[in-house]
């Protein structure tokens, strides 16, 4: 079952960006919120799992609507996010209650990792449901895709090896892994810096994932 986060932050942009992000690696977003008084209304009423905050915004700033969460017993994970990246900001943040802060400008990649530690779990080394949803529930289409895998791994090896430069070769891996659900790929090559050594691991897996330890296509 895929995580339920509430989105709060006064900017709508970045309500978008964050969105994007989290959907396309399997989480589900139960909502959205543009202020601390908004936020605390969705929260009552939707229960998510997790909430990523952003600090400042109009009548209820993040701390103050962290205070409050807290004041009401709310135990779940809670991530700051601010421009604001001062040692007095992350130290309120602490002291508030925060889960973790990340800075912004907001990355995909610190944001999942981020997620990951929260949560205690690994990224899915190959998700079926985003698989699903790519393929708008078209079983076939789903399975001819899944079979197409390892040929595709192959393929990104070459461009790894040098056929693209590193940076197009990352993009196009990432492109195709979002495509086929293959969670864990997407977040390794966007790790800064590039570790060559894990994207090779996370290849190896997703492969093991479709095909089995004896080389045979799983179902």
């Amino acid at each position: 079952m895929s995580k339920r986060i509430l989105i709060v932050d006064d900017a709508a942009f970045m309500r978008m960006m964050i969105k994007d992000i989290l959907v396309k690696n399997g989480f589900e977003v139960v909502g959205e919120a543009q202020d601390g008084v908004q936020a605390v209304e969705l929260f009552n009423e939707l229960n998510p799992d997790l909430v990523t905050m952003d600090i400042t915004m109009p009548e209820m700033d993040g701390i103050a609507l962290m205070g409050r969460l807290r004041g009401q017993g709310v135990t779940i994970p809670v991530i700051a996010s601010s421009a604001d990246v001062s040692t007095e900001t992350r130290l309120a943040c602490q002291n508030a209650g925060f889960t973790a802060f990340l800075p912004k400008p907001l990355t995909g990649a610190a944001l999942l990792e981020t997620l990951v530690t929260v949560f205690g779990e690994a990224m899915p080394v190959l998700d079926d449901a985003a698989l699903a949803r790519n393929t708008g529930g078209d079983q076939r289409m789903a399975a001819r895709w899944k079979a197409r895998i390892p040929v595709e791994i192959e393929e990104w090896r070459e461009l790894l090896s040098g056929k693209l430069p590193l940076a197009e070769a990352l993009h196009a891996i990432r492109g195709a892994a979002l495509q086929l659900g293959a969670t864990e790929l997407c977040h390794v090559v966007q790790e800064k810096p590039v570790n060559m050594p894990r994207i090779e691991a996370a290849l190896d897996r997703l492969r093991h994932a479709v095909m089995g330890s004896d080389g045979d296509q799983s179902p």
